[in-house]
């Protein structure tokens, strides 16, 4: 089985050599990487399948063919091993789960494609799936693609019906992005079946909640469908405004499915308004790109706009040809044959349902009847089977010593070659791991040589401490420290130290801590940028630079959270800046909480950070930190240590020299620990100013 996965991976990465994924972002190729080493590596066929399935995903807007290879390799091996009855419930529950996800992606392509039975098909077996393992949110998921098929064929009620159940178990558990997706939906819905009003209702409220969690997309979507109501409603330049700014978004994020919305709409509008020039450009800008994405709905848009806009110009010809477009287009969508089958479908499924229950209680009832036969018949067979087995057993007892002696001898010689055999692979594995646990030390090393030594650290924060346990060899926690070359040429000596949480732990964040010292060195050195709010809008603009290129801010995952202390040894003079990571100072046993700024580095572009001038005087302690310690688990009740504790116990600890600091806080920490694995990198920087 693992050639088989080999030669799947093999494959492609061929065709992104063979550049025929042209359009494969630097974070699509990055988490196409990670995938395909998953693949490589065929630890167990449950990350497998999951990879095969998300590396299609990855890909879906403009490989849709992708995805259906991927989908389908993923279905085969969930199906395989759903087959067998020895795995555990876990495996099987995620086996299913990869099913149900393999078959709804399988029923968007289909649809997408104009199929509308065959995705029907494959949304209902996916449905099926979700609802017998509880899978709240994919059951959701799954009324909602429901909802859109009867949409697309005018059945308005059913798809309100759905729509509805989808957002009752949204809000149930609080599933903010699919929450402003079927407000989204339902806004549609009302403003197709003449409820204007309602329409614009819910069109708004989709629009305020994706605005509140940044989902650009969805408020490109949600602009685009206020554009078209307000042009409705005559209102052209609250029409124009929302839809000038839906392209924009979805220019930004290139999505070309928003694009042509967008483009369609404000055609539409500009005809409407006798400007038949440039409803014409944005009509034939629309028809590109929808030809580009193969998506019918979109060629028949721009196809019924295109018509319009040459019966306009008089260009009889062409408005003829687009018009026919238009229709070969919407008969590809919507006919007569796919309306009974989604009826048909339905009835099936509510049937099917009704008719597991009837089935299950006749079968409960039949398997009773056949036990009490079974009993009454296993009663006058036991006296006859009892005296044929006695006799039965003294001569297979007798055949089994013989057999017995002669397998006890080939037993010997096989053992003898598997001892050779598991030896030979032992001395190979062990080589191996060697090799994996040298590299890890060397990577260990590196990592390990940009931080700064403890003479610098003497040198820079006489007295402090820094208490730094990774949970892996290497670590995504680090910290940072610099005296400025500008003290040497005044008589102020200023130091700027650091306490850096990248994404992740282990190998990945040790390389996100690579880069990101890099580019504080990078900032401070090469750009002369002394102020902490300023190095931290650089260091921000630099991550976004390198690992978001493509511009979906959203899905990304890679980034850091940090608290950055400019300290004039001369003055005394604290400024702080912070990503999510505040500065704790405390004086007179009386802690205080500098809040940071809520936003961690490389999420936002052109994100404007906050700096803070600290009243300090000699002899307080400031702490800066990750979040590893307060939320590893422990105790008696395997709880995290949470934050008022920690900070208790810093406000304790703060007269104490720093290296008692530092003993207690380990000790505190492996206590409560206990034999709990260590679920984070620890990283605690105590300095008294």
């Amino acid at each position: 089985m693992k050639s088989k996965y080999l030669v799947f991976s093999f494959l492609l990465l061929n065709l992104i050599s063979l550049k025929l994924f042209a359009q494969i972002t630097e974070k699509q190729q990055h988490l196409l990487d990670s995938l395909i080493q998953i693949i490589e590596e065929n630890k167990h066929d449950t990350l497998v399948a999951e990879a095969y399935l998300n590396s299609g995903e990855v890909l879906y807007l403009s490989h849709t063919d992708t995805l259906e290879y991927f989908c389908k390799i993923a279905k085969k091996i969930a199906e395989k091993n759903l087959a067998n009855p020895s795995i555990s419930t876990a495996e099987r529950k995620s086996f299913y789960r990869t099913l149900a996800s393999s078959l709804n992606n399988l029923g968007y392509i289909y649809t997408n494609q104009g199929n509308i039975l065959k995705g029907l098909e494959y949304y209902q077996k996916s449905l099926k799936i979700k609802e017998k393992i509880g899978n709240k949110n994919g059951i959701a998921y799954s009324f909602n693609n429901l909802a859109y098929i009867y949409y697309n064929q005018g059945e308005y009620k059913k798809a309100l019906d759905y729509t509805h159940k989808s957002l009752k178990i949204r809000e149930e558990i609080k599933d903010n992005y699919g929450i402003g997706s079927s407000l989204q939906n339902l806004g549609a819905m009302y403003t197709k079946s003449g409820d204007t009003i309602k329409g614009i209702k819910y069109f708004k409220k989709s629009l305020e909640i994706r605005e509140k969690i940044e989902d650009k997309e969805g408020i490109a979507n949600s602009l685009s469908s206020l554009g078209v109501i307000y042009d409705k409603q005559g209102d052209t330049q609250k029409a124009l405004k929302c839809l000038h700014k839906s392209l924009t978004i979805n220019e930004e994020i290139k999505y070309k499915y928003g694009q042509v919305s967008a483009l369609n709409a404000l055609a539409g509008v500009s005809l409407s308004r006798g400007m038949v020039d440039r409803a014409r450009v944005y009509g034939e800008r629309s028809m590109k790109i929808a030809q580009e994405i193969g998506y019918p709905l979109s060629i028949k848009d721009a196809a019924d706009v295109l018509s319009k806009v040459y019966k306009k110009q008089k260009k009889f010809k062409k408005g003829w040809e687009y018009y026919q477009l238009y229709i070969l287009m919407n008969d590809s969508i919507r006919n007569t044959e796919t309306e009974k089958a989604t009826i048909t479908q339905e009835l099936n499924y509510e049937y099917e349902k009704k008719e597991a229950v009837i089935s299950a209680e006749h079968k409960k009832e039949m398997e009773k009847q056949e036990l009490l036969a079974e009993a009454k018949s296993r009663r006058q067979k036991i006296i006859i089977y009892s005296v044929i087995g006695g006799l039965f057993l003294v001569i297979v007892f007798a055949l089994f010593i013989y057999r017995s002696l002669n397998i006890t001898k080939k037993q010997k010689n096989i053992i003898s070659l598997q001892k050779e055999v598991v030896e030979g692979k032992n001395q190979e594995l062990g080589v191996k791991n060697k090799q994996i646990a040298d590299s890890i030390d060397y990577a260990k090393n590196i990592q390990q040589a940009i931080l700064p030594s403890e003479e610098e650290i003497e040198t820079l924060l006489p007295d402090s401490f820094i208490f730094y346990q990774p949970k892996d060899v290497v670590s995504g926690d680090f910290y940072w420290m610099q005296e400025l070359e500008i003290t040497k040429k005044s008589n102020d000596q200023i130091v700027l130290f650091a306490a850096i949480d990248c994404t992740g732990h282990g190998v990945p964040g040790a390389f996100v801590s690579l880069m990101a010292f890099n580019f504080l060195e990078k900032i401070v050195n090469e750009h002369n940028t002394h102020s902490p709010s300023k190095i931290l809008q650089e260091l921000n603009r630099e991550v976004i630079q390198v690992l978001r290129k493509d511009g979906q801010m959203t899905s990304t995952k890679y980034g850091m959270d940090m608290s950055l202390v400019s300290w004039n040894k001369s003055t005394n003079k604290i400024i702080y800046a912070g990503a999510r990571n505040p500065l704790y100072v405390i004086a007179d046993n009386k802690l205080t909480q500098i809040e940071a700024d809520r936003m961690s580095i490389g999420t936002t572009p052109a994100y404007e950070f906050t700096e803070q001038e600290v009243d300090t005087k000699r002899g307080d302690m400031l702490y800066l930190f990750t979040d590893g310690y307060a939320d590893q688990k422990g105790g008696a009740e395997e709880k995290k240590f949470y934050y008022p504790p920690f900070r208790e116990l810093l406000a304790k600890l703060s007269s104490k020299s720093a290296k008692e600091q530092e003993n207690v806080l380990e000790e505190t920490f492996i206590k409560w620990k206990g034999n709990i694995k260590q679920i984070d990198d620890v990283l605690i920087i105590g300095a008294k100013i």
